[in-house]
Formats: C-alpha cells, sequence, structure tokens
C-alpha cells in the first residue's frame, strides 16, 4: 500500500505547572506558531522556503494574498488539532 503523506504537522508543548504553552502546525511550505503566557497570545508565521533558519516573522510585515491564505488556513488546522 502506498505510504500516506502528511500534509500538516502538530507540536502542543505545555507548563504543567504554569500558564504558559505553546502549538505549533506547519504545511509544506509555512509555519505557525502561537506561545500564550499568562493569558497573552502571540503568533509567529514563517515562509519555510525563503527563510529555512526561521529569521524573519513575516507577522511583522503585510502578507501576501497567498500568504494570508496560508495563515487562515493554518490557524484553522491548528484551532482543530487543539480541540
Amino acid at each position: 500500500s502506498p505510504a500516506t503523506i502528511r500534509t500538516t504537522a502538530f507540536s502542543d508543548i505545555r507548563n504543567p505547572v504554569a500558564t504558559n504553552f505553546s502549538r505549533t502546525v506547519r504545511s509544506q511550505r509555512y509555519k505557525l506558531l502561537r506561545f500564550t503566557n499568562s493569558g497573552v497570545t502571540t503568533e509567529e508565521f514563517y515562509d519555510l522556503e525563503l527563510d529555512p533558519q526561521e529569521a524573519a516573522n513575516i507577522l511583522l510585515r503585510t502578507l501576501t494574498l497567498e500568504e494570508q491564505s496560508e495563515l487562515n488556513s493554518l490557524r484553522a488546522r491548528l484551532a482543530e488539532l487543539s480541540n
């Protein structure tokens, strides 16, 4: 039987005694990280094709239509996997 190819990867890291945690979801090209610390949530979004070292959070600039579409998709996937 053919191998199943994953289209996303998901990570959930929690500190069991604190109110901080992080979640990550990625596609082939993009990666979304969401950090929550004491109820404050921040996000980072990377284009792994152009920035494999994850040095430039592209949420700090205006996204292209493709990037915005992918961000929306990854946010939806993260919500789905987090429930």
